[in-house]
């Protein structure tokens, strides 16, 4: 149980981290 959170957690980090990519990619 614990490992599916701890996998969720860093699956919306990586969620996160990739709009954010994607978010100044597309201000360049």
């Amino acid at each position: 149980m614990e490992e599916a959170a701890a996998a969720a957690l860093s699956l919306e980090e990586q969620a996160t981290l990739l709009r954010d990519a994607v978010a100044s990619f597309r201000t360049t």
